[in-house]
């Protein structure tokens, strides 16, 4: 679809008949996160506890300096700790931020629909613990005839319990073919190769939501490929993800959604409010500030009631805004003022049963003495308007 004269690939994900997430990417747009590269370490910082790695000449990356126990190191035959030059295997965990260094992680991991091989210290098989005990006692029984390697762990996820054994061999052979694949590039590639590309983004939306039955509309042919062969190749399940290709000239599949004014919508400060409140969601180099406003409401109720009411609204919206704009890290909401405590705690509380509903770790922290609530969420990808390329 068009955007700004440019022309950018959109991924909306649709839930109750809202779009809840917005993905996008420009043919340019070379996304790293996921990346699997043999870097080399640029310098230990033992002050901070961390190492960081170049991936490539110019990308220097943060590593946790407890990821060096896992780490692998090319044609090392024993462990040692790490140093200017040494070359390591390392995944991207996270994007850069305006001022912050794409982190990357020596324990890289390999997800298939139904399980996730990761490099570990710890040798062991784990199971979803969402799982009955007839079904973890069967997939234990199954783990059995797999044979690890050195250094990694495994994990079902809870949708293993839907597949058959079959599936699940078949899964786990692909994934320890591919570690071993990536761990020989290591040994015979020059520094800075990149060892395995991740998924594109449309891919890993839908790998992420994995055991949650997905319809697929795209109106563009690559993408209906790639997913169908996304099944041959075991990375997306037939029984979870079923995929059209939209047709109708006349009607875009971008206006069908109003996916251009969904967009314009999400880079702009202020959000109203079906009450006629609104929000001021304001992203700074430190954390995120939103403020909420009463604005036009009005009622014949004592002002402490609408204050509720609008709060609780903003409580909805703000969950809404922080998934769609895709905005993490520290942020502070300043609701409107409540005098009583009751309904301080009662707005706190419907905040967090809120948060839950969000497939991103949000937190609802506490309030502080001047009625300001603390929130986090975590970080992984860039914020909507980084990837729109306007901060």
């Amino acid at each position: 679809m068009p955007w700004k004269e440019t022309k950018i690939t959109v991924a909306a994900l649709e839930e109750g008949g809202r779009i809840e997430e917005l993905r996008v990417w420009g043919d340019q747009d070379q996304e790293i996160l996921g990346n699997i590269y043999l870097g080399q370490v640029e310098r230990v910082q033992s002050f901070m506890n961390c190492a960081f790695v170049h991936i490539d000449k110019a990308t220097s990356c943060y590593m946790d300096l407890a990821d060096q126990d896992v780490a692998y190191l090319p044609h090392m035959t024993e462990k040692k700790a790490l140093n200017s030059m040494t070359e390591l295997v390392v995944q991207v965990t996270k994007e850069a931020g305006r001022k912050k260094n794409p982190r990357v992680s020596a324990g890289f991991s390999l997800h298939s629909p139904h399980m996730v091989l990761s490099r570990s210290l710890k040798q062991e098989i784990g199971i979803s613990r969402k799982l009955n005990d007839l079904q973890r006692n069967r997939l234990k029984l199954l783990s059995g005839n797999f044979s690890l390697p050195e250094y990694t762990s495994l994990i079902f996820r809870t949708s293993a319990a839907k597949a058959t054994d079959e599936q699940l061999i078949k899964e786990y052979t692909g994934l320890r073919e591919r570690y071993l694949r990536i761990l020989h590039l290591a040994d015979t590639r020059p520094v800075f190769s990149l060892l395995e590309q991740a998924e594109s983004g449309s891919l890993g939306m839908l790998r992420e939501m994995s055991g949650t039955p997905v319809t697929v509309r795209t109106d563009l042919a690559e993408i209906a490929q790639e997913v169908t062969d996304a099944f041959s190749r075991g990375i997306l399940s037939e029984k979870d993800v079923t995929i059209s290709l939209y047709e109708d000239a006349l009607l875009p599949l971008y206006k069908l959604y109003r996916l251009e004014t969904i967009l314009s919508e999400s880079l702009q400060e202020k959000v109203w409010l079906k009450s006629g409140g609104f929000l001021v969601i304001q992203q700074t180099d430190a954390f995120v500030a939103i403020d909420v406003n009463s604005g036009k409401y009005s009622s014949k109720r004592q002002p402490q009631e609408i204050y509720k009411k609008v709060n609780r609204e903003a409580a909805e919206e703000i969950v809404h805004q922080l998934r769609l704009r895709n905005l993490s890290g520290m942020i502070l909401v300043d609701f409107i003022n409540m005098k009583e405590k009751t309904d301080q705690e009662e707005l706190l509380t419907y905040l967090s049963n809120l948060s839950v509903q969000d497939p991103v770790e949000l937190a609802v922290i506490d309030m502080t003495a001047l009625g300001i609530v603390e929130m986090t969420r975590k970080k992984a990808r860039k914020p909507l308007a980084e990837q729109l390329r306007v901060l």
